[in-house]
C-alpha cells in the first residue's frame, strides 16, 4: 500500500510518497522519518523562495559616488551596495532618480533600499541602516571673490542664494537654520550651471564630488572654491532600507556588509 503525502506552506509544495506493506508494519519510526524529510524539504523550499526577493534600489546621479556610464549605474558607492546585496544572495533592480523622488520611495515602499544617504538625527528612526559607505565633509562652494570664510556668521550666509537638492541632508540642515534663500534643484548639475550663470551664489558639495562634477559637467572651476565648511551633525553616507522592510532581509544585508568589510 502507499500514501502520497502533499504538504503546502506559503509558496512551497512538497510531495512525499510513503510505502508500507500492511498497517502492522507501519511503525512510529517510519512516520517520524517521513515528517523529518518533509520538514527538510519545506525548509529548503522556504530558503530558495526567500532569495527570489528582488530589492528595489534607488539612488541619484552624484558624480564620484554613483553615476551612469554607458547606460549602466556604476561608481564606488554602487560597488559597495551591490556587493553587499549579492553577498546576501538577493537580486536587485537599481533606478537612478531625482533625489527627492528616490527619498520618498525609500520612505514609503517596502523592501526599497536607498544610497548614498547621510545619516542624520532627523532620519535615524525613519530607516533601517545597513552600512556606511564613506565619511565626507561638506562645504559651501562659490566664486573665490565672495567675502566668505569659516569665520563668516550664519546671519551673513543667510543673505546669499544657495542651491540645494530637495530632501538632501544639507537642504534639511539649512532649512532648519532658517535659510530663506534656498534655490531648490533636482540634480547636482543644476547647481554648477546656476552658479556659472550667477543665478545662485553658493552650493553645497563634498570635495570629491565637486572635483568630479567640474570634469564631468565640463565646467571651468578654476575660480570656484570651498568657502565655508558646514557643521552637519553627520557627514557619513550610508545605504539604508525602508522602515517596513522584511527584517530578515535587513539582517542578511547588514551581515553581508560586515563580512565584506573584514
Amino acid at each position: 500500500m502507499s500514501w502520497l503525502i502533499i504538504v503546502q506552506y506559503n509558496n512551497c509544495t512538497v510531495v512525499c510518497p510513503f510505502f508500507y506493506t500492511s498497517p502492522k508494519n507501519l511503525s512510529m519510526h517510519s512516520i517520524i522519518f517521513v515528517f523529518i524529510i518533509l520538514a527538510i524539504e519545506l525548509s529548503q523550499c522556504a530558503v530558495a523562495n526567500a532569495r527570489v526577493v528582488t530589492i528595489n534600489v534607488v539612488t541619484e546621479d552624484s558624480v564620484a559616488l554613483q553615476y551612469k556610464e554607458k547606460g549602466k549605474i556604476v561608481g564606488p558607492a554602487t560597488d559597495i551596495v551591490t556587493k553587499a546585496i549579492e553577498q546576501a544572495g538577493f537580486s536587485y533592480d537599481i533606478q537612478m532618480l531625482p533625489w527627492s523622488r528616490a527619498y520618498k520611495m525609500a520612505l514609503t515602499q517596502k523592501n526599497t533600499l536607498i544610497y548614498s544617504l547621510a545619516r542624520t538625527a532627523e532620519r535615524e528612526d525613519k530607516f533601517h541602516w545597513i552600512g556606511k559607505i564613506m565619511k565626507l565633509d561638506y562645504y559651501l562652494f562659490g566664486y573665490e571673490n565672495l567675502p566668505i570664510d569659516n569665520n563668516t556668521s550664519m546671519d551673513v550666509l543667510k543673505n546669499y542664494r544657495i542651491g540645494a537638492a530637495r530632501d538632501s541632508a544639507v537642504y534639511h540642515y539649512l532649512s532648519n537654520l532658517q535659510f530663506n534663500h534656498l534655490q531648490v534643484v533636482g540634480h547636482g548639475k543644476q547647481n554648477f550651471s546656476k552658479l556659472v550663470q550667477h543665478r545662485i551664489d553658493l552650493f553645497p558639495a563634498n570635495l570629491s564630488s565637486f572635483k568630479a562634477g567640474c570634469k564631468h559637467f565640463k565646467v571651468n572651476c578654476r575660480r570656484i572654491k570651498p568657502l565655508y565648511k558646514l557643521d552637519l551633525a553627520s557627514s557619513a553616507l550610508y545605504f539604508a532600507m525602508n522602515k517596513s522592510s522584511d527584517i530578515e532581509i535587513v539582517k542578511d544585508l547588514q551581515a553581508a556588509h560586515r563580512q565584506l568589510k573584514q
